[in-house]
Order: C-alpha cells, then sequence, then structure tokens
C-alpha cells in the first residue's frame, strides 16, 4: 500500500492550459488554473485530487479527473 511518505503532492497552480494535458501523479491539488483552446485536461491520481481554488473550464474545453 502506498504511504502518505510515498505520496508526493503535486501542485497545478497559476497556469493557462491551452493544449491537451495529461498529469498522473500520487496526490494533486489544483487552483488558479485555466483550461482553454477547446483543450483538455486529465488527471489521473492514486491518493486524492483537490481543486482548491480559482479553476475555470472555459466553454469547449474539459477537465476529466480519474
Amino acid at each position: 500500500a502506498v504511504g502518505v511518505d510515498d505520496c508526493p503532492l503535486y501542485s497545478l497552480a497559476n497556469q493557462n492550459i491551452n493544449t491537451n494535458t495529461s498529469i498522473n501523479e500520487c496526490s494533486v491539488e489544483v487552483y488558479n488554473v485555466t483550461v482553454g483552446s477547446n483543450s483538455s485536461l486529465d488527471i489521473d491520481f492514486q491518493e486524492e485530487a483537490v481543486l482548491l481554488h480559482d479553476v475555470e473550464i472555459q466553454a469547449g474545453s474539459t477537465l476529466n479527473i480519474h
């Protein structure tokens, strides 16, 4: 099993995402992120994914969390 010490936190912050982007991490936090230009943000995580604040998905764009 994965313990807390074995699961580093990945921060996706202060970014404008305008191309299809995939993130595969153990634990993910997202804040101050805009997904635009008809692009897709895919987040795959093992422990947790947290959307903290200021996450904008513009029309035609997608956010997928697995």
